[in-house]
């Protein structure tokens, strides 16, 4: 009876609550934060011209994931195992130089927001230093006080991680490249999605499961293992309290493939091309709904098997099951299958307030963002928060 006890004890671990936590924020906040890259992005267009425009409407396509691409996802990710499964220690040194190149871009992406408003509250009346900038010729770069400032903070991460392979600076990479790829990388419809992760969850049902009927192990937990031994990035690792030298983990796959979808929700709800119901929740807080679920679910048979879960097993079916259901039940499954392309960001003309529809995450799980006060207070406001 002690013993059950002490293996049910994971779902009281403080690490079980900050893996969720922090797959739901990066979840949450990448959307939001995409929308507003987008958004500073065509008004930048805007200012610089046509040309700049159309190089971003081709960017923003560029990242929409395809039915080619999400074919060919899992294939290439099988590759990418197999590889690590036979020459992880001999590949060792450029698997840390891409995984540094990677995070630097992510950092910069991630803290780049936190940078500029320091850099706007320390030289509030010092405009001309506040706005210097210098853009680099040929390459889309732009050297301001924001940019070297976040250059600095991502660099003294990665130090941390590559000196000390301490969690903390780890986990902060980690989330910082989840967060990227899901802002760059973007579902257009619910039928891309359906390819995507249940390809995926086929693909982590025979690496965990199958594979050791062909390689005699496990590839998937046969990698895992010296991934999280060696610090990699590549997983969310919180050390347990209640079991000494233990780490709760999650793979960056487990949180970005379910974050793909879970965005396209968030970003068809805060589309103005299609019109759906408001009648209860959202699909994009269903969707979370079903993803804590799902996370329930894979630690709950962690312990009853005893054994090592491909965590899309349960997260796919949660968060894509109920979605489906209940589109079809208001009518909507055609619309969500297969929608009209999504405005990417809102049009912003030059001298005029960004729309009040950048909706924050919990505004959008609550369910709508009208605003109350009136429209010369919520433009003021508006400009405030930009």
């Amino acid at each position: 009876l002690v013993a059950m006890a002490y293996e049910w004890s994971v779902f009281l671990e403080p690490a079980t609550f900050a893996l969720l936590a922090t797959a739901l924020g990066a979840i949450m906040y990448a959307p939001y934060r995409a929308k507003l890259f987008d958004a500073d992005m065509k008004a930048a267009a805007q200012r610089e011209g046509t040309s700049s425009k159309g190089d971003h409407q081709h960017n923003s396509e560029a990242n929409h994931v395809s039915k080619v691409m999400a074919i060919s996802m899992p294939i290439v990710g099988s590759i990418v195992l197999i590889l690590l499964f036979y020459f992880l220690a001999k590949i060792f040194v450029i698997i840390i130089i891409f995984i540094c190149l990677v995070s630097l871009a992510s950092l910069n992406v991630t803290w780049y927001p936190l940078s500029e408003y320091i850099v706007n509250r320390a030289f509030a009346s010092h405009a001309r230093i506040r706005d210097w900038s210098v853009k680099v010729p040929r390459v889309e770069l732009v050297l301001s006080l924001p940019f070297f400032l976040t250059m600095i903070i991502a660099l003294g991460q990665m130090a941390a991680w590559l000196f000390t392979g301490h969690w903390i600076p780890t986990n902060m990479i980690a989330v910082s490249i989840a967060i990227t790829g899901m802002m760059f990388t973007r579902i257009g419809s619910m039928k891309i999605a359906f390819i995507l992760l249940w390809l995926f969850f086929i693909y982590d049902v025979f690496w965990v499961f199958l594979s050791r009927f062909i390689f005699g192990t496990s590839v998937m937990l046969s990698v895992a293992g010296p991934v999280s031994q060696l610090s990699l990035p590549l997983v969310i690792a919180y050390p347990r309290i209640f079991a000494k030298y233990s780490y709760s983990l999650l793979g960056l796959g487990d949180i970005v493939l379910p974050g793909l979808f879970i965005s396209y929700l968030y970003r068809l709800k805060s589309s103005t091309a299609i019109q759906l119901s408001r009648a209860g929740l959202s699909y994009y807080a269903i969707a979370l709904i079903g993803y804590v679920t799902g996370f329930v679910v894979t630690i709950a048979m962690l312990v009853v098997i005893q054994s090592g879960q491909p965590a899309l097993l349960y997260l796919v079916p949660g968060i894509f099951i109920p979605v489906t259901i209940v589109a079809w039940r208001r009518g909507e499954l055609r619309t969500v299958w297969s929608p009209p392309p999504l405005d990417p960001a809102p049009d912003v003309e030059q001298g005029q307030a960004p729309p009040t529809e950048l909706s924050s995450p919990a505004e959008t799980l609550l369910g709508g963002n009208e605003d109350p006060r009136p429209d010369d207070e919520v433009e003021v406001a508006t400009l405030l928060h930009k």
